[in-house]
């Protein structure tokens, strides 16, 4: 039936009307007749459509709803950029040289002239320059150890220079007992710049009441030399100087105290060029009961202000801004709290501590005393009580005290501050410090070769440390509270003389730290080291007067030790 039907012709039996695009070319067609004239009389096509009303056009409907989305797009800022370059010109010389043109090396240096006149003038030129700028440079490299190959540190101090007594216009011997005994260091002191060191010179031991005058000489450096110490003055006192202390921050603020119970403020710089009449101050009578003053500390600003708010609501006194705060004990068994203001000429007691005063015991000879480090940084669970201070003394005893808690006295004006007295040495306390980072923690070095940790809150030790030397005075070192130096003799060493002393530095986890250099001796003299100071001013400087009257100091190279954080805690 298909094939009856030509391709542009309209299906009759699905009655849809096709389009026809080339009507011209299909004659006689009448859309109301039959479509073929020509079809045979067997076949019926039926209308052309099965509609008998026109053709009606409609819009389709989508079944599905979607909404419209409108999308735009915009390419970034077109940028241009552009780098210059330039080739390298290169450019090629020659020479050439003939034969006759080299002189033989043998003809050339006998043609040269070497005048030894004309050398010796050069090297008076050249040489003082050359060995100017080497003195002028870093010379610690000359001198400071170097790591070996296994990790080990070895220190060598350098001795900067040893002052030797002057009997100039002064008398360094006394006579006691017929015999004529050398004058010796009782005591050194740094100012808080490094710049300006005091010694105070006499006798440590009196067999009788001390008729000998004392003396402290005063050495500073110049611009010009900051290597070398001059001596600036002298101040004399009418019997020996056994402590003395400059001030923390006040570079001119000397104190020092007697062995006739007096303290006295000296401003040095005022006292060196006499501008004041009276750059002198003096403590009032009746302290430390006329006996020797063992121990001075300047209180920093958190101790000074505890004490001046106490001088406020004890004896109604008011305080300047000026005001310092110094402390002093003695032998007497007494500490006594000083207000002090040398501009204005204050020099008052704050109060006055007479340790076991209230138990009526005998009296203890002071010889050092430290406070505890005050820190508002801490938290609640590691803050202790501020007012703690601990005391040592001749005999042994460690003594721990609160000044802000104690018990009035018996007709008299001084107060017992004493919480408790631990007795774990039988021989001379010569040093206690609290420590700085952990503040409930203190040490204490003494003669018998121990150097122990201690707790204020449990009181008893917390670690020991034994020293194996013979310890004739002993010191922290400033910004390392594990380093301890000690004035030593014998006993460390096979290669040490044992008529040789010497100082020696300890660590608290290590022991003994081996520092070349830093023996004390004068000939076949023996010496012993009776006062040191240490110095933190960039570079560590160690101060150490013996008994002929010398002070030798020292640069210490600390900064080569390996620590770790560990290691700046007790």
């Amino acid at each position: 039936m298909a094939g009856c039907f030509p391709p542009f012709l309209p299906c009759v039996n699905c009655n849809l009307a096709f389009t026809v695009s080339d009507a011209d070319s299909i004659p006689n067609l009448d859309l109301g007749s039959n479509l073929y004239s020509n079809a045979g009389p067997d076949v019926d096509l039926g209308p052309a459509s099965g509609y008998d009303s026109e053709a009606v056009g409609f819009e389709s409907i989508s079944q599905s709803s979607k909404s419209e989305v409108d999308n735009s797009t915009q390419t970034s800022e077109f940028a241009e950029s552009g780098v210059g370059t330039q080739t390298n010109l290169s450019e090629d010389r020659g020479a050439s040289a003939r034969p006759e043109d080299v002189e033989d090396e043998e003809e050339c240096t006998s043609k040269k002239n070497y005048s030894p006149r004309r050398l010796d003038e050069f090297l008076r030129r050249v040489v003082p320059a050359m060995m100017e700028q080497l003195e002028a440079g870093d010379g610690g490299a000359l001198y400071d150890s170097s790591d070996s190959e296994d990790g080990e540190v070895f220190l060598a101090a350098k001795l900067l220079q040893e002052i030797e007594p002057d009997d100039s216009g002064r008398s360094s011997h006394w006579k006691s007992a017929g015999d004529i005994k050398p004058a010796e260091v009782l005591g050194v002191t740094w100012s808080s710049a490094g710049n300006s060191i005091a010694v105070s010179l006499g006798r440590g031991h009196h067999d009788e009441w001390c008729q000998h005058e004392g003396l402290i000489r005063v050495y500073t450096i110049k611009k010009a030399d900051a290597e070398m110490f001059y001596h600036l003055l002298d101040i004399s006192e009418k019997s020996c100087v056994t402590v003395l202390k400059y001030h923390p921050s006040l570079a001119a603020l000397l104190a020092y105290g007697t062995i006739s119970g007096e303290i006295v403020i000296v401003n040095v710089r005022d006292y060196s060029s006499g501008t004041r009449s009276s750059p002198v101050l003096g403590s009032p009578q009746g302290f430390h009961d006329g006996k020797r003053v063992t121990s001075l500390r300047w209180s920093d600003s958190a101790l000074a202000n505890s004490f001046l708010a106490m001088n406020i609501n004890l004896n109604g006194r008011r305080r300047a801004v000026a005001d310092q705060v110094l402390v002093s004990a003695g032998c007497d068994g007494t500490l006594n709290v000083w207000q002090v203001n040398v501009e204005h000429q204050v020099f008052q007691n704050v109060i006055s501590y007479w340790l076991n005063g209230s138990k009526k015991l005998p009296r203890h000879d002071i010889t050092c005393f430290d406070f505890i480090r005050v820190s508002p940084l801490r938290s609640a669970q590691e803050k202790i009580s501020d007012d703690y201070f601990v005391v040592g003394t001749s005999s042994g005893d460690l003594v721990v005290c609160r000044f802000k808690e104690y018990e009035k006295i018996a007709d008299s004006s001084a107060v017992d501050p004493v919480q408790e007295v631990l007795r774990n040495v039988s021989t001379c306390i010569l040093d206690v410090a609290f420590s700085s980072q952990e503040s409930h923690l203190f040490a204490m070095v003494s003669t018998d070769f121990d150097w122990i940790i201690y707790d204020v809150q449990q009181l008893a030790p917390v670690r020991k440390v034994s020293i194996q030397e013979s310890i004739s005075c002993a010191t922290w070192i400033p910004n390392y509270p594990r380093l301890l130096l000690v004035g030593a003799c014998g006993g460390a060493s096979e290669s040490r003389s044992a008529k040789k002393h010497y100082l020696s530095v300890y660590d608290l986890s290590n022991g003994r730290v081996d520092i070349e250099g830093l023996e004390v001796h004068r000939g076949n003299d023996e010496l012993v080291v009776t006062a040191l100071a240490v110095k933190q001013a960039g570079s560590c400087r160690v101060a150490a007067g013996d008994s002929r009257g010398a002070l030798h100091i020292w640069d210490v190279p600390l900064r080569q030790l390996r620590f770790a954080p560990e290691d700046f805690e007790f």
